[in-house]
């Protein structure tokens, strides 16, 4: 969202941008069941996977907006790097195994 204010000035378009991913991201954060999160509606693994598709979107959205030609581009590429980096970092909270009970026949 910082990166919106910076860019405002010099680059509309990656201002934009800077908006709909952190916007984005801000949504999963609250929307996700971990301490911090103001709904539990999406659990931990799924905040993981839609976290790929957002550093996907960061990663590609230069091209999209049509600035990919310009240095703003080099933020949102290290933005997408950064995000699958830590979602590769993070492993899922472990789930005991529930025991199954055997029914008489």
């Amino acid at each position: 969202m910082g990166a919106a204010a910076w860019f405002w000035r010099r680059n509309r378009r990656a201002a934009r941008a800077s908006l709909m991913c952190g916007s984005a991201e801000l949504a999963l954060m609250l929307l996700t069941d971990y301490p911090g999160g103001a709904l539990d509606l999406i659990s931990f693994r799924t905040h993981r996977e839609l976290d790929y598709g957002l550093a996907a979107l960061a990663a590609a959205i230069p091209e999209a907006l049509a600035f990919a030609g310009d240095d703003e581009t080099k933020l949102f590429r290290v933005q997408g790097a950064l995000i699958t980096l830590l979602g590769e970092l993070t492993q899922d909270p472990v789930v005991p195994a529930r025991r199954v009970r055997a029914r008489a026949a």
